[in-house]
């Protein structure tokens, strides 16, 4: 099990994560987008790769997130492997804070 560094929930390779539909708007000339937190009363932003990684989730696991998100943008995976994944478990951590995706095993 791989912790992230700033919070208590955990990022598993092993769990899948689903993206729970919420209302969002993106922000007019801006690369943010709004959306309505698990709690139904707060509004969170989410920069362009947060929100990329929200809508990738679709039952993936970690490195099937990574693998899709290097394809995505076109990046070498031997480059940007540990970055992306690091960036990856962050942003899973965020989502899951703010009820915003599901774990399943």
């Amino acid at each position: 099990m791989e912790t992230c560094r700033r919070v208590k929930i955990a990022v598993r390779r092993h769990v899948m994560y689903k993206r729970r539909e919420r209302p969002y708007q993106k922000i007019k000339n801006d690369t943010r987008t709004l959306v309505l937190a698990g709690d139904q009363k707060s509004i969170i932003i989410l920069n362009e790769t947060a929100f990329v990684i929200w809508e990738t989730c679709d039952g993936l696991n970690l490195r099937e997130l990574v693998k899709k998100i290097l394809e995505l943008y076109k990046l070498p995976e031997e480059e940007y492997q540990a970055t992306i994944e690091n960036d990856c478990q962050n942003i899973l951590t965020y989502l899951a804070e703010n009820g915003l995706i599901k774990e399943y095993h």
